[in-house]
């Protein structure tokens, strides 16, 4: 498995449906950490995080997917990244 910060701007909000962006995050235990990215654990490489992502999103939103192995450094986080990261690292 391994970490990733997905990242996005969201371009066409007031046309485009990104119910099912916000569901597959969910599916897969993502934790929205601020407003415009997620933490989120999976068995897959950066390329085909962005792939599978980008379906969910409009052609003209921008997409960024980051791998790490450190433990984040932050000073607040939105509900649940203290839990999600603690649980990662102990």
């Amino acid at each position: 498995m391994a970490y990733f910060v997905v990242s996005y701007d969201l371009r066409r909000k007031a046309e485009f449906d990104y119910s099912k962006l916000w569901a597959e995050f969910k599916r897969l235990d993502g934790v929205k950490y601020q407003e415009s990215a997620y933490f989120i654990e999976l068995a897959n490489t950066p390329p085909q995080v962005k792939d599978h992502f980008s379906a969910f999103m409009h052609e003209d939103d921008l997409l960024m997917v980051v791998e790490f192995s450190e433990r984040p450094s932050y000073t607040r986080g939105l509900q649940g990244t203290n839990d999600w990261v603690k649980a990662r690292w102990p």
